[in-house]
């Protein structure tokens, strides 16, 4: 009970002055009853005796006038902190000089997958995976032999915690100290930071899409200058070898990963002959074959052969060793008058299937627009 009363007293000083001039009230009248019934003792051993008595009378006093009262402020107090660890959004956990758990809160075992009774008293590194725990433990003394120095440890850290059913989960700690009779007792606040990396992912890869974005628009917009080009040289022409040297060399360019053939109808208009030529994948194409060899020339429109569906390769394809290509007629003024003949190369195989079609998606409408331009020379 006087443990108590010097504790609630020394943290209130109007209740510790109330109670020296409580004590101090019992200890004169207690002086003067002993010198009355004690003549022959003297006036200081009757003081020191006094003294002795009064504190004993005054007990139930000050039981109830100051130690009750402090007391249930104290429990007041511990209460409304209670409710702050309690209600803190992150995880806290109090750690005494030895490394074992004194405090946990709500969010801490909710954090981690414990109940109270499993973590009080046990090591802080249940709650850290093997292959760190010497490695934490070593920190965590140099700590609390001189936290002022271990500024690595006194400030956030992102590590891996450990849940009870053996699941990591990323985490953010951040460390402080008190100073009480038994020692340096840290208190570690703990952070869930996977929305955070979760967030800070989506972030990246929002990032990447619109920079690829700005790479596509980069690309269309290099395309269309070089397609604008192509049509300006084309009209410049002076005959048609020389037309076909410049739409090669602007295929090679506007396709850089494919290689390509173009054939043109023959005065008789019962053959296309081979006219220009691109990319190191064409193989050995025949230099002449007859419209109906192509399924492009017989539907009027692009024939696609890839590995998607059905496929039906034309009969001018010898040997398409599983590549894909494009037949597209070349059209002007209602006649058909060749074809652009596109071929996949081998590094296209090395992209996913999702990958594949859509760059044979945009080689498409690309070819589209290179034959229409063409078809126009």
């Amino acid at each position: 009970m006087f443990a108590g009363i010097h504790t609630s007293l020394s943290e209130s000083p109007l209740r510790f002055v109330a109670a020296m001039l409580l004590v101090g009230a019992f200890a004169v009248p207690a002086t003067l009853l002993l010198l009355v019934v004690f003549p022959e003792i003297s006036h200081t051993l009757a003081g020191v005796m006094g003294g002795i008595i009064a504190p004993v009378l005054t007990a139930p006093l000050m039981w109830v006038l100051v130690v009750r009262p402090m007391r249930k402020d104290l429990a007041t107090q511990a209460a409304r902190f209670g409710l702050l660890l309690e209600a803190a959004p992150d995880g806290i956990v109090g750690v005494d000089a030895t490394g074992r758990i004194e405090i946990v809160n709500v969010e801490l075992l909710r954090l981690f997958g414990y109940s109270r009774d499993e973590l009080i008293g046990r090591p802080i590194e249940t709650l850290i995976p093997a292959r760190f725990a010497d490695e934490h433990a070593a920190r965590r003394e140099a700590y609390a032999r001189d936290p002022a120095q271990s500024r690595r440890m006194d400030s956030s850290l992102s590590v891996d915690g450990l849940r009870s059913d053996g699941r990591e989960i990323p985490v953010e700690v951040t460390l402080s100290h008190l100073h009480t009779p038994n020692g340096i007792q840290v208190v570690a606040i703990i952070r869930d930071v996977a929305v955070k990396r979760e967030a800070a992912l989506a972030l990246h890869q929002t990032n990447q899409q619109l920079q690829e974005g700005m790479k596509n628009l980069q690309r269309r917009e290099s395309v269309l200058r070089r397609l604008g080009e192509m049509g300006d040289m084309l009209q410049s022409c002076a005959s048609e070898a020389e037309a076909f040297g410049v739409i090669a060399k602007f295929a090679e360019q506007l396709f850089p990963a494919d290689s390509g053939l173009l054939y043109l109808t023959g005065a008789s208009r019962n053959v296309l002959e081979l006219q220009a030529r691109w990319g190191p994948d064409a193989g050995s194409p025949p230099k002449l074959f007859p419209p109906t060899g192509c399924w492009a020339i017989r539907r009027g429109r692009m024939h696609v052969a890839d590995d998607v569906g059905v496929r039906v390769d034309c009969d001018h394809i010898h040997a398409s060793n599983g590549l894909s290509y494009l037949c597209m007629p070349l059209v002007a003024q209602g006649e058909t008058m060749g074809i652009v003949h596109l071929i996949e190369t081998s590094e296209n195989r090395e992209l996913t299937e999702e990958g594949r079609q859509v760059a044979l998606g945009q080689k498409q409408r690309l070819l589209i627009t290179m034959s229409e331009q063409v078809g126009l020379a």
